[in-house]
């Protein structure tokens, strides 16, 4: 389809994780613009490009990973 068409665009900044909660070895909790996000609401952010993580499926569920480049979750743990 081609030519003009009006239209809106929306604008959501990405948020960093500034740090991770851990329950023995797997992360938990994660900590944007100081509140703290269950692993599961912090995966639907992420999947929606709201974080700068990437979201990884595997066999035995998913989760998170950082940006390439970025800081690894595990220096960031509180």
């Amino acid at each position: 389809m081609e030519g003009w068409k009006e239209g809106w665009e929306e604008f959501y900044e990405k948020q960093y994780i500034s740090a991770v909660r851990k329950q023995g070895s797997v992360i938990s909790e994660y900590l944007v613009r100081n509140r703290w996000l269950s692993k599961a609401e912090a995966v639907i952010l992420a999947g929606h490009g709201r974080l700068h993580a990437v979201v990884v499926h595997t066999k035995k569920g998913t989760y998170l990973r950082p940006e390439f480049h970025a800081k690894a979750f595990r220096d960031l743990v509180r």
